[in-house]
Order: C-alpha cells, then structure tokens, then sequence
C-alpha cells in the first residue's frame, strides 16, 4: 500500500527557509561528529562567563594595582576576543542571511515527489532532478521537516509544513525508512 504511493509536497524559497534548512543541517551533521567536535548549547555560556570572570579580573586588577601594565592589556585583548566569540552565532547567521538573499531560488516553489523509486524534486522556473533512493547518503526528520542528503554538505530541505496533512508527513517518514541507505528520526 505505501509503497505504490506518491507523496507529493510543496513550498516557497524563502530566506527564512534557507537559515531554518541551515540549522537543521547543522544539528544534524552535528549529531554524526565525534563528541569533541559537536558544537555545544552551552557554548554561548561558557562564552559569557569567561567574559564575566576575565571584566572581574580586569577590573580587580585596576582597581587593586595588581599586575603589570602588560598583563592588564594581555587580560583586555582576551576580553575583547572573548567577546567577538560569544557575538560570533549572531554574525554569522547575519551573513548567511546577507548570502541566502542573493539564490536565484528565492521565491520560487519547490516540489517534491516522493515514492518507493527515490524523490523527484522541482524548482519552479529553475531546475528539476529525480534521484533514485541510493543516490542519498542519508535522510533525517527532524522536527522541522526533512533532510535529504546527497554527500555531506549537499542536502534538499523539505520542511514539515509543505505536506497537505501529517499522513503525508508520515508517509513520506515510512518510505525514506524503507528505501534510504540511513535514515535518522531527529524529531
């Protein structure tokens, strides 16, 4: 029954899409490093405490004479440079924002085309692919809707919203379980 099924998708290119593509990606891809390679949640507070204690330290230094005016400018640069890496997430998604405005893609539709052969995949105006199921490295669901990975950093998002209904959603689930080389159930 589901594997005579297509199950068909769509939804529009937008930068939104893109960043939100881009942080399951991520996460994803995160999930498969080693563990001391794994970009933490707790980075950004590790960050912000090693700003705290070095603005203390600086700051007790200056007001007690301790130190020498080389340590007190050796504590002001790694303050400076600890601050620029607790800020470095929010650059960063600024720029990807910057880049994901400039895709031809940008507003297009983009269908999809699942079925027990592999995924058809259709961007309005642009590009049209099919690939058979062990053209994927992986496919992963994640609460945000799915990832289809060619090789490691090349991926087609599908987010959750396209399906018309979570049967749909459930379907395409069951069909990338059965057919995909991996498949990864994240959400």
């Amino acid at each position: 029954m589901i594997e005579h099924r297509t199950v068909d998708a769509s939804y529009q290119i937008t930068v939104d899409e893109l960043l939100s593509a881009h942080s399951m990606a991520t996460k994803v891809m995160n999930k498969r490093r080693p563990w001391l390679l794994r970009q933490k949640r707790g980075d950004r507070l590790v960050a912000g405490l090693m700003v705290v204690l070095m603005f203390l330290c600086l700051a007790f230094s200056l007001v007690f004479g301790i130190g020498t005016s080389g340590q007190h400018v050796l504590l002001g640069v790694f303050l400076v440079l600890t601050l620029i890496g607790f800020c470095l997430p929010w650059i960063f998604k600024g720029v990807m924002r910057r880049r994901f405005k400039n895709t031809p893609a940008l507003g297009k539709t983009v269908h999809f085309s699942i079925d027990a052969e592999g995924v058809e995949l259709r961007i309005e105006g642009l590009s049209e692919s099919a690939n058979k199921w062990p053209g994927y490295l992986r496919v992963a669901r994640t609460a945000k809707g799915y990832l289809f990975f060619q090789n490691e950093q090349v991926y087609n998002w599908l987010p959750s919203r396209a399906f018309s209904s979570d049967r749909d959603a459930d379907a395409a689930a069951t069909l990338a379980s059965m057919h995909a080389a991996e498949y990864l159930d994240l959400s």
